[in-house]
């Protein structure tokens, strides 16, 4: 965990005295719309680029501050809180006065101040920020109070902004394209509008997390609500004698099944559902969202005993045909096939689900979900659950296919860095750098790295599922 803590200072961005590169960027950043000039240094360089993207950066620094509200290591010395409050501190800064958040795609990418908008981030990075800063109110309340107060109210300001002050969004759409890679990026966030299982999951994950620190009732009621209409999109008994009726619709209308296979789904949706009913176990509904939990639970059990190394299928999708069996001349397919789906309306064409054990940066998915599985573990009393966690980080640290670990610092055999595209300058070997996902081009020099890029979405998540494996060394009260 030590190791792992140590990606975090290493990748600072801003005026440090830590960061690989730094003193860097001490001039972000430049408002495009306005050409003025604001105070947006600070955070980190997320990746093996030197973008800070606001929307996944955050998903990261979420496990470091469950590491820090659950670890207490000798090692400490006011670090882990230094940490978390150089990350708080950014975040912060792109909070505007309205509650809204400023958007960036880090255009140029280089050294000297990069671009920001008065346009709103994605939806998924003020929802998490509302959380992040809920966790960091939470640890530094016995720490710092007024620091705590102040994360508290930043959660707060946000909230307001997306349930009262912002107008019922529609679908993002970048202010602007970076000139190499990343054209896909208004199709990362697709899948989040009012209504969808993605902004519902978030939206509960946020009112959980500021509910404990606030103890307003208006903020339970939301996660109430928010979670049971996203057990209503639960597959559910279309597909009881499949896997798939653990997985969630898209939406009320029922056309496509929630895009699980990302940074977003497995993050938030089944583990605030657990982190609900922890709060609430006596509610008239909890009964149906355990309901959701276990059939969620079950089928993360089921699909990592149909492999050797007990991993996790993370990314379900929908198609017109089932998945052939491999025949002569064909090559074994990487989708499996997950049922037939009832879908609403008598008439019209079947059609199947279908499931992939690797998709691209698999290994935030298959953390996350490890960390739910010792959550559900805890709610239903089944040990297995424990054990299907671990051997996702297992497979993380060594125990794949490649005899290699994931993790720099840690184990063996790490796959190279990437080294092409917009990877210039090179980012460093760092020790706790987490690559995304291991695949069978990983470990292949002619392929210069491919796919193996560091991320700490996934340093934070591999980070978090160690610190729940490992239990709390927090006493009880702190």
């Amino acid at each position: 965990m030590r190791v792992l803590y140590s990606y975090f200072p290493w990748q600072r961005c801003g005026d440090s005295l830590t960061g690989w590169a730094a003193p860097c960027h001490p001039d972000d950043g430049r408002i495009a719309e306005t050409g003025e000039h604001r105070d947006l240094a600070g955070g980190y360089h997320q990746s093996c680029d030197l973008r800070k993207w606001i929307s996944l950066e955050v998903i990261g620094l979420l496990g470091l501050t469950r590491f820090g509200q659950m670890q207490s290591p000798r090692w400490d010395n006011g670090c882990i809180a230094e940490e978390l409050r150089w990350g708080s501190d950014y975040y912060q800064k792109l909070v505007r006065e309205d509650g809204g958040m400023l958007d960036s795609v880090f255009i140029p990418l280089g050294w000297g101040p990069r671009d920001f908008y008065l346009s709103d981030s994605p939806p998924p990075a003020m929802w998490s920020t509302i959380r992040h800063q809920a966790l960091l109110a939470a640890y530094f309340q016995p720490r710092d109070a007024a620091y705590s107060e102040t994360c508290k109210q930043v959660a707060l300001r946000v909230w307001q902004y997306m349930t009262s002050t912002k107008p019922r969004y529609e679908k993002y759409q970048a202010p602007a394209l970076p000139p190499l890679g990343h054209d896909h990026l208004n199709s990362w966030y697709a899948g989040f509008y009012p209504g969808s299982a993605l902004d519902l999951a978030h939206r509960l994950c946020a009112a959980v997390a500021l509910y404990r620190v606030t103890g307003e009732p208006g903020l339970l009621e939301d996660a109430v609500q928010s979670a049971s209409a996203l057990v209503d999109l639960q597959v559910g008994s279309a597909g009881e004698n499949n896997d798939v009726g653990a997985c969630f619709w898209e939406d009320p209308a029922r056309k496509n099944l929630v895009e699980s296979g990302g940074y977003f789904w497995h993050s938030t949706g089944p583990l605030g559902l657990c982190e609900l009913l922890e709060l609430k176990p006596e509610h008239p509904d909890s009964a149906k969202w355990r309901k959701a939990v276990e059939r969620v639970a079950q089928q993360y059990l089921n699909t990592s005993r149909r492999n050797p190394w007990g991993l996790i299928a993370t990314r379900w999708s929908i198609q017109d045909q089932p998945v052939p069996a491999p025949g002569a001349g064909q090559s074994v397919s990487d989708l499996y096939n997950g049922g037939k789906l009832d879908l609403p309306g008598a008439a019209g064409p079947d059609r199947f689900a279908v499931y992939q054990y690797r998709s691209y940066g698999y290994n935030v998915p298959i953390s996350a979900a490890g960390v739910f599985m010792r959550y559900a573990a805890k709610l239903t009393g089944r040990n297995e659950y424990r054990c299907v966690a671990q051997r996702q980080m297992d497979w993380i640290l060594g125990c794949n296919p490649y005899d290699a670990s994931a993790v720099e610092g840690v184990g063996y055999n790490q796959p190279l860095r990437g080294f092409y595209g917009e990877f210039f300058p090179p980012t460093p070997q760092i020790p706790g750098a987490v690559s995304t996902g291991l695949t069978s081009g990983s470990i292949l020099m002619q392929n210069s790295g491919f796919a193996n890029e560091y991320d700490m979405p996934v340093v934070g998540w591999v980070l978090w599922l160690m610190t729940e494996q490992a239990g709390s060394s927090v006493p009880q009260g702190k």
